[in-house]
C-alpha cells in the first residue's frame, strides 16, 4: 500500500463512508488542486464504501471538477457526488470516471431510495482522457444531473433523474478502488479546477466542544493541547476548539475553553457553548462529528 500523508483541506471535509480496509485521505496539492487516496469495495449495490471530500450545500449546489491524473486498478472510480448524507445507503448521485479494460468512461450512477440497490449506470460512448476529464452532478430544482467535459467549457449531459432530496446536501469529490476480494487495493488521483454552488451551509456545533459530546468539560481543553502539542490528530469538531473563532487553533483556545469553564469568563463565541448552530464567520476549520 501507498503511504499517504493528509492535510488540512478546509473548506472541504474529507472522510471515508463505510469501513474500507485501506484507510482514505486527501490533502492539498499545487494550485487549488486536491490529492486524494481510498479503498473501498464500491460506490454502488445497497451500500457504497469509498472515500469522500465534501462541503454541505443548499439549494440548487452543483460540483465541478477536473480529473488531472490517477493510479488506479480496473473498476477504480473517481469523480464527483451529491449526497443525502455520510451513511452508507444513503441516496446519491454520481458523475464518475470508470476505469474499463476496454478504457476510461464516464459513468453516472445514483441511489433513489436509501438502503435500495443502486441503479444500473449510464456509461458514455466516450473515452475520459485525463488530464482533460471534467465532471460535473448538479441539482436544478428537483432533477440531478451528471454531465462531462473534455475542455471545461462545451458541456455534455450523460443522464438526469428527477429525486426529491433535502434542501442541505453534500457535495464533493468520491473515489473508490473497488477492492471487491480485500486485496488491499488503492486508487490515487488528483483533481483541479475544483468549484462548488449553491448556498453554504455549515454544520451545526457547539464551539468549545471539541470532543462533540454534546457538553464542554476538561478533556475539550486538554483535546485543544493534545491536537497542538502532541500530535493526537485533528479534533472531532476542529472548529469547535476555535473558541475565539479568529481561523486558526492555538493555545489561547484552550486557555479561553477553561477560563469560560472555571473562572466565569466569557462563553466561546457564536453558535456558543449551549446552542448548536452553525459558523456563522469563514473560513469554517471543519466538523466531522456535527450535533443534531
Amino acid at each position: 500500500m501507498v503511504e499517504f500523508h493528509s492535510t488540512d483541506v478546509s473548506p472541504w471535509q474529507s472522510t471515508d463512508v463505510g469501513t474500507p480496509i485501506v484507510k482514505g485521505g486527501a490533502r492539498k496539492a499545487d494550485g487549488s488542486c486536491l490529492e486524494v487516496y481510498a479503498g473501498g469495495l464500491d460506490i454502488g449495490t445497497r451500500e457504497d464504501q469509498f472515500h469522500f471530500v465534501y462541503q454541505t450545500l443548499g439549494g440548487d449546489a452543483s460540483v465541478t471538477a477536473r480529473v488531472d491524473q490517477v493510479v488506479w486498478e480496473p473498476g477504480g472510480k473517481l469523480g464527483v457526488m451529491l449526497r443525502e448524507d455520510l451513511t452508507p445507503g444513503a441516496r446519491q448521485v454520481s458523475m464518475l470516471l470508470l476505469n474499463q479494460p476496454a478504457g476510461v468512461k464516464y459513468s453516472f450512477a445514483r441511489r433513489e431510495t436509501a438502503g435500495a440497490l443502486t441503479k444500473p449506470a449510464k456509461n458514455s460512448t466516450e473515452l475520459a482522457t485525463p488530464p482533460n476529464a471534467w465532471c460535473r452532478v448538479e441539482r436544478k430544482g428537483g432533477d440531478l444531473i451528471g454531465s462531462w467535459s473534455a475542455d471545461g467549457t462545451t458541456w455534455t449531459e450523460l443522464s438526469r433523474v428527477t429525486l426529491a432530496m433535502p434542501e442541505s446536501v453534500l457535495c464533493g469529490i468520491a473515489a473508490t478502488s473497488r477492492d471487491t476480494t480485500g486485496a488491499y487495493l488503492s486508487l490515487q488521483g488528483k483533481l483541479c479546477d475544483l468549484s462548488t454552488s449553491g448556498g453554504q451551509v455549515g454544520p451545526r456545533f457547539r464551539r468549545g466542544d471539541v470532543d462533540a459530546t454534546g457538553s464542554l468539560d476538561i478533556s475539550d481543553a486538554v483535546g485543544i493541547l493534545s491536537y497542538l502539542f502532541q500530535g493526537t490528530g485533528t479534533p472531532a469538531c476542529l472548529e469547535a476548539a476555535d473558541t475565539d473563532n479568529n481561523g486558526e487553533v492555538d493555545i489561547t483556545d484552550a486557555v479561553n475553553n477553561l477560563g469560560y469553564q472555571f473562572l466565569g469568563q466569557a462563553p466561546p463565541e457564536a453558535p456558543g457553548p449551549t446552542s448548536c448552530g452553525e459558523d456563522p464567520k469563514a473560513p469554517f476549520l471543519g466538523c466531522n462529528q456535527p450535533c443534531p
